[in-house]
C-alpha cells in the first residue's frame, strides 16, 4: 500500500514538473493561451492524486504575470484545462469506473516528491540563468 502512495506522488512530481517545462518554455512575443491551457491540463491531472495540487494554477498565471505573456484567453484557457479534467473526473465517478472524494487535505505527503522536484527544477533553472548572464 505504502508503494502505490508513493507512485502517486512521482507521478503527481512529473506532471507539475511538464506543466513548469511547458510554462518556462513559452517563446517571447507569442500567446500564451495553448501553453496555459495544456499547463492547467497537467496540474489537474496531477490534482487527482494531489487535491491541493490546483492551487499551482494561481502560481502559473503570476509567473505568466512576470513574463509578461498573461492575457484575459490565458485565464479561460487554463481555466477550461482544468474544467475538463474536473467533468471527466465527475463523469467516471458518476458512472462507478473511480471512487473520487474531494479533499484538499487528502495525500499531503505527496508533496514531498513534487515540492523536492519542483524546487530541484526551480534551482536548476536560476543557476542556468545566471550562467547564461555571465
Amino acid at each position: 500500500m505504502f508503494f502505490y502512495r508513493e507512485w502517486n506522488g512521482y507521478v503527481a512530481s512529473l506532471l507539475v514538473l511538464a506543466s513548469f517545462y511547458i510554462i518556462t518554455h513559452i517563446p517571447r512575443h507569442t500567446s500564451a493561451e495553448e501553453p496555459s491551457f495544456r499547463a492547467s491540463l497537467l496540474v489537474a491531472i496531477a490534482a487527482y492524486w494531489i487535491p491541493s495540487a490546483i492551487f499551482l494554477i494561481p502560481v502559473i498565471w503570476i509567473y505568466l504575470i512576470y513574463k509578461m505573456l498573461l492575457s484575459f484567453r490565458a485565464i479561460i484557457a487554463s481555466l477550461i484545462g482544468v474544467a475538463v479534467v474536473a467533468i471527466w473526473v465527475a463523469v467516471l465517478n458518476q458512472l462507478s469506473i473511480i471512487n473520487y472524494q474531494l479533499s484538499i487535505a487528502y495525500n499531503l505527503y505527496a508533496w514531498l516528491p513534487v515540492g523536492a522536484f519542483l524546487l530541484a527544477a526551480i534551482g536548476s533553472t536560476i543557476v542556468r540563468q545566471n550562467l547564461r548572464e555571465r
